[in-house]
């Protein structure tokens, strides 16, 4: 792989990276101040936004398999998994569910 392209694909997946690190912080934010009435009322749904950010992980997952940077790669799925976790937690009126997904969210690193 050219050097070039190699720089293209570490960027990039530097800057999904960052979103879903964006989304999981607002998600996280989000689901300590408000209760579950309201969090239902969020459109997009939590569940949507999940789905969406499920999807920018699977581009993450190949694009850093190229670039040998594998950490990278689960620690978006693991921030990607609390939010899927909350998204489910909310649809089912779960608030013990959501609490323990938030705090495993919190406990997070964010870097």
């Amino acid at each position: 792989m050219v050097q070039e392209e190699l720089d293209r694909k570490q960027k990039t997946v530097a800057i999904l990276y960052d979103a879903v690190l964006h989304a999981a912080n607002r998600v996280l934010h989000q689901t300590k101040n408000y209760s579950i009435s309201v969090l239902k009322l969020e459109n997009p749904t939590y569940a949507e936004i999940a789905a969406q950010f499920r999807e920018v992980c699977s581009i993450i997952d190949l694009l850093a398999s190229q670039i040998d940077d594998s950490h990278t790669a689960q620690k978006a799925q693991e921030y990607v998994g609390c939010m899927e976790g909350i998204a489910k937690a909310i649809d089912a009126d779960d608030a013990d569910a959501l609490e323990s997904f938030i705090k495993q969210l919190d406990m997070r690193s964010f870097l």
